[in-house]
């Protein structure tokens, strides 16, 4: 079975009730203007920053509430404060020739209050699995009433763990307090199948590292130069050290303080499946709504506490590095998660002949999940890959 194949194959629409989320008028006199954000094939991140361009208003104040998956067409809606009422057509306009196919902004209105985290309902996913048999097939249609009924783990998926899947590794080194080999990991870090300039790149860290270290400014200008053009925070991480010696704590905090916490809740991730995992043949999940993430004030008693403990002495880890006394900016407050999630309305569209696989079939299907819930865990879960 494959998945993410083309972008098409992954469709992702935001649920929401914009009467809910509009309805608070906040009483500053400012005005928001709403967007469905489509994009194909981008970050997050990167979408919003081109949206914040075109507009020329600050990063911060576009506004969204949850976060969408880099591969496939996401629809989502965000707000934007601070955009100039007689040039906004232009703008928009601008936007969409220019930035289309790949990004594309629909104006839904001007309100009073700004979207917030976690104001969407869930979302809707419409998916190709291709390259399948027919036991693949018929063991999806088996497992569909299964999964309707039980549910299954609520499991953080790949991309929680970045695109080299190696996110909560950095996020291990951070609370170890090993700066260094955290720039080292972000600075060389491959997608699974990278191109020849990602690899290039990453070689040339490796190999030059002493050099880097020693603050040989020739080496690392070289590095800089040749480094591949998306390559922005490497590049700012490699300057940093071109101009301080050693510092790898200031190198570290160039990034964006938002992907600088992504590292820490990906290892939070990281604990939570492992748990998950080792709680299934211990104990029925019946017994448990949600498990804690690791955090600094966690109770180590409990079935999972005592699990985690385990888990990140194994890591060379205490309670007390939770604490993040080296980076109190990036400090966890108490997060719980569900230890199932039930999928909804699933259903099989069609069955046909896959115009990319010679010899198998292609299955388009729909479902909805609750937010925070991964779409690729369900698929998983669905042709029994993670059972």
């Amino acid at each position: 079975m494959i998945y993410k194949h083309l972008p098409k194959d992954f469709e992702v629409n935001e649920i929401y009730n914009l009467e809910e989320i509009t309805k608070e008028d906040e009483g500053h006199g400012k005005i928001y203007y709403y967007f469905i954000l489509e994009k194909t094939n981008y970050t997050q991140l990167k979408a919003l920053e081109k949206v914040a361009n075109i507009f020329k208003v600050r990063r911060d104040d576009i506004h969204f509430a949850g976060t969408k998956d880099r591969v496939g067409i996401t629809r989502q809606l965000i707000s934007v404060k601070g955009i100039k009422k007689h040039t906004f057509e232009n703008n928009i306009r601008f936007f969409n020739q220019r930035l289309g196919p790949d990004l594309k902004l629909t104006f839904i209105g001007r309100f009073n209050s700004r979207i917030s985290l976690g104001d969407n309902l869930g979302n809707k996913f419409i998916i190709t699995l291709r390259d399948l048999d027919e036991e693949e097939i018929s063991t999806i249609k088996q497992t569909i009433p299964q999964i309707e009924k039980q549910g299954v783990p609520n499991y953080f998926d790949e991309q929680r763990f970045g695109y080299a899947g190696n996110s909560h590794i950095i996020g291990k080194y951070v609370l170890q307090n090993n700066l260094e080999l955290a720039v080292k990991e972000i600075l060389t870090s491959l997608p699974p199948k990278p191109r020849e300039e990602f690899l290039n790149f990453s070689n040339q860290i490796k190999e030059n590292w002493d050099e880097i270290k020693s603050q040989n400014q020739k080496i690392i200008s070289s590095i800089i130069k040749s480094a591949p053009k998306f390559y922005k925070n490497e590049c700012r991480m490699l300057r940093h050290l071109h101009d301080h010696k050693n510092d790898f704590p200031g190198s570290f905090r160039v990034i964006h303080k938002k992907l600088r916490t992504l590292y820490i809740n990906a290892y939070q991730s990281y604990l939570f499946n492992e748990a998950l995992n080792k709680l299934k043949p211990l104990e029925s999940l019946e017994s448990l709504d949600t498990l804690e993430l690791m955090h600094k004030d966690l109770d180590l008693s409990t079935s999972y506490g005592k699990i985690y403990k385990k888990l990140i002495e194994e890591d060379s880890l205490s309670q007390a590095a939770f604490s993040l006394q080296s980076s109190p900016e990036l400090l966890q407050e108490k997060t719980s998660r569900k230890v199932k999630i039930y999928a909804s309305n699933i259903k099989i569209h069609c069955i046909t002949k896959d115009d990319e696989f010679s010899g198998n079939k292609k299955l388009i299907l729909s479902f909805e999940l609750e937010k925070g819930a991964y779409a690729t865990n369900v698929i998983k879960q669905l042709s029994k890959q993670n059972l």
